[in-house]
């Protein structure tokens, strides 16, 4: 899957735009879809540092938010529903 669909199909369900959740707000529900783009990355096998790229950020950042999902049970569902697109 291209990595802007998949960031635009986040966006959508989470009702902001794909430039939100490649952005830098940190409102919660645009600070959740990143944190599920990030996490579904990394299951595609994408570096941290290469995630960390796309968002402009850093590689820490990626790392925290793929934990955030994994200990989530909203943001996990979210994540294992948009991974079968």
């Amino acid at each position: 899957m291209n990595e802007y669909r998949l960031i635009n199909d986040i966006a959508n369900g989470a009702g902001c735009t794909s430039s939100d959740v490649l952005g830098y707000m940190r409102t919660q529900h645009i600070a959740d879809a990143r944190a599920v783009a990030q996490y579904i990355l990394r299951d595609y096998g994408w570096t941290w540092q290469r995630i960390a790229d796309l968002f402009k950020c850093h590689h820490s950042a990626v790392i925290h938010n793929y934990k955030k999902v994994q200990n989530d049970e909203k943001l996990m569902a979210t994540a294992n529903k948009l991974r079968t697109l």
